[in-house]
């Protein structure tokens, strides 16, 4: 009996990304998203042989996407207008009913991430949402050297974010994993 292809490993090759407002293919690394729980060490009623362990954070290892240089801009839009924000610029063209330059608002640079790992018909099998994301180092190409192994310009977009969620999409029946719910959980089995 043939095995249905559900059950197949997925090929690490085959994914798409959405940001909000555009979708792009043609990555050649995206680095998945994971995270760290950070615990601290105390010695309960003196007793400092045996010390237990308690949860002080959750760390999220920022995200890397990787793909050649092309003429699409929206990677260096979204990267500048990070820090338009910064240094405080203004929405070029946009006045205030009061006649006075619009400013650009702090919340328009978070967005929903979602990374699409597809099987060989293209259809996404699992999904990675980044919530909150946002740009916190850009290279818009590869540095000039004509001694470099690699004959393409890479792009380089590091993101950070939030939270992350994980759905397995698979007969139709889709499972959720949240970093989130786990983290809560962890909390409360802690005291």
């Amino acid at each position: 009996m043939a095995r249905p292809s559900f059950k197949d490993p997925l090929e690490k090759f085959r994914w798409s990304v959405s940001i909000d407002g555009f979708t792009r293919l043609g990555f050649t690394s995206i680095e998945v998203p994971s995270f760290t729980i950070r615990t601290q060490s105390y010695s309960e009623g003196g007793n400092h042989l045996f010390p237990k362990q308690i949860i002080d954070s959750i760390e999220y290892k920022p995200v890397t996407l990787m793909r050649g240089v092309t003429s699409d801009k929206s990677f260096i839009e979204w990267a500048h207008g990070f820090t338009d924000i910064l240094i405080n610029r203004t929405k070029e063209g946009s006045t205030n009913p009061d006649g006075t330059a619009e400013k650009i608002p702090a919340g328009e640079y978070r967005r929903t991430v979602t990374i699409e790992h597809l099987d060989r018909q293209g259809r996404p099998i699992k999904v990675y949402i980044l919530h909150n994301a946002f740009p916190i180092e850009f290279t818009p190409a590869s540095d000039f050297s004509s001694d470099a192994d690699d004959g393409y310009s890479m792009e380089k977009l590091v993101l950070t974010y939030e939270s992350f969620e994980i759905k397995t999409i698979d007969d139709g029946a889709g499972s959720q994993f949240n970093v989130n719910n786990i983290f809560k959980r962890l909390i409360r089995r802690s005291f």
